[in-house]
């Protein structure tokens, strides 16, 4: 019965490591997807073995992490990836709207300052240009 258990547990946090994959889909490169992916598949197997299985090392658990995380993806989280990313872009869409006054601002600064130190530079250009002897300048 323990065993039994310990395969369900496995397949209820593999489910569970599907959705968190299916949430951060769409805020990364498929590269670093994968890469977290891994991770993450790496550090559930780890606590399904020494913290729930109490050290026991069987395939029959890692394949059911593997079961688990697939069974969520290729079942709801099909459904749930539009509401994933509809979610993403709204999130990205506020940040962008409450950012856009210091963007604004921003701007104009940079602005004001490339126009101070262009003008700057050719006033000390200009002051401390030398000039040849004779021609009635700096005398």
């Amino acid at each position: 019965m323990s065993s039994f258990l310990h395969l369900w547990q496995a397949l209820v946090m593999g489910c569970g490591l599907g959705v968190i994959y299916g949430f951060l889909q769409p805020l990364r490169q498929r590269w670093f997807a994968d890469l977290l992916l891994l991770w993450a598949l790496f550090a559930a197997w780890i606590r399904l073995v020494f913290g729930l299985c109490g050290g026991d090392l069987r395939f029959a658990y890692s394949a059911c992490l593997l079961l688990g995380m697939c069974l969520w993806h290729f079942t709801f989280g099909q459904w749930l990836r539009p509401v994933f990313t509809v979610f993403w872009n709204g999130l990205f869409r506020i940040f962008r709207l409450i950012l856009l006054p210091f963007k604004k601002t921003w701007t104009k600064m940079r602005k004001i300052r490339n126009f101070l130190f262009a003008s700057g530079k050719k006033w000390v250009t200009i002051k401390c240009n030398k000039h040849p002897p004779g021609t009635g300048i700096d005398d």
